[in-house]
């Protein structure tokens, strides 16, 4: 019977902790989206003489768009 209740309690810790990594890999997701979209923003906002500006906010951009897909990838 003990080992049933360990059993048992395992279960409900292991489906809460995932309940835990999914909540959180959700609101990452989301701000990456937020993330991207103000990225792009800029970029669209932004002079065709402001060179340095756009090409760090294409590389943010980038790496925004490669952890989105990395965390879509893991869901």
């Amino acid at each position: 019977m003990k080992l049933v209740l360990k059993g048992l309690a395992f279960f409900i810790v292991a489906n809460y902790l995932q309940f835990i990594v999914l909540t959180i890999m959700k609101k990452t997701f989301q701000k990456l989206l937020k993330v991207k979209k103000a990225a792009s923003d800029e970029i669209n906002r932004l002079l065709p003489s402001d060179e340095a500006e756009r090409c760090i906010l294409e590389l943010v951009l980038k790496n925004t768009e490669i952890n989105i897909s990395l965390l879509e990838n893991m869901v």
